[in-house]
């Protein structure tokens, strides 16, 4: 069995944070002061979006996914993002018009993510349910949704194409708004578990801190005496 040796910090001598705890040491302040400027910014209340939840849940993903991560910093901030734009996105879908900017939007991912070697999760996701709703629709109502909003036809075009009058036209989209506003609304959160799960598979396995493997390792280490932000530092395991 092997123990990790104390690192100790060069100016005060007291044990050094390693790891997560050495990020979240450095950065949940910084990093709640971060949400909380682009919540408000997207206009997001905290009723909606807790700061220090999200905080925690950022540093959650983290310690899953650090053994990939070469800057976490930058990590922490992007993820943190994410979950910004995902409550804004859940509070856009709660509004009675929003849905025909998911229509565009979710077409403009899906392409996207053809030629993007990162593509966002989430959005991919949530591009893919856009359309699966769209496929359930009733004819008429797909019909119209989709020559509206996603071809860019006008009302009057839809209207001769379809052989019914633009009022028509105008109803059946409504309906057809409503609906997917209402199901992707119901569907985000199992969208939002898919797309953690996919990410936890993604992420490359290493074997933990603590494992007799080898005699040296390395670790991200941090003190409160320190201005800057954790160093990446090569430690040793001492056999009991």
């Amino acid at each position: 069995m092997s123990r990790l040796k104390l690192l100790r910090c060069t100016v005060c001598n007291k044990v050094l944070f390693t790891n997560v705890e050495a990020w979240y040491r450095a950065e949940q302040a910084v990093l709640r002061r971060y949400v909380g400027r682009l919540a408000a910014s997207r206009g997001v209340p905290q009723s909606i979006l807790d700061p220090d939840d999200v905080v925690q849940d950022v540093f959650e993903a983290l310690e899953i996914a650090l053994w990939s991560v070469n800057n976490p910093a930058g990590w922490l901030r992007t993820v943190a993002k994410r979950r910004v734009a995902r409550a804004h996105g859940k509070m856009r879908r709660s509004s009675a018009d929003s849905a025909d900017e998911y229509l565009v939007t979710g077409r403009a991912v899906l392409w996207s993510s053809l030629v993007d070697p990162d593509p966002d999760i989430e959005e991919l996701l949530s591009a893919q349910l856009v359309w699966e709703l769209i496929a359930r629709l009733p004819n008429r109502q797909r019909q119209a949704v989709y020559l509206e909003y996603v071809a860019g036809m006008p009302r009057s075009a839809i209207a001769e194409r379809l052989g019914i009058a633009a009022a028509t036209v105008g109803v059946h989209a409504f309906r057809a708004l409503r609906a997917l506003r209402e199901a992707l609304f119901s569907n985000q959160d199992a969208v939002d578990e898919e797309a953690e799960a996919i990410k936890r598979a993604l992420t490359p396995w290493r074997p933990a801190e603590f494992a007799d493997w080898g005699a040296t390792w390395w670790a991200w280490t941090w003190c409160p005496c320190w201005s800057g932000l954790p160093e990446k530092t090569e430690i040793t395991h001492l056999m009991r």
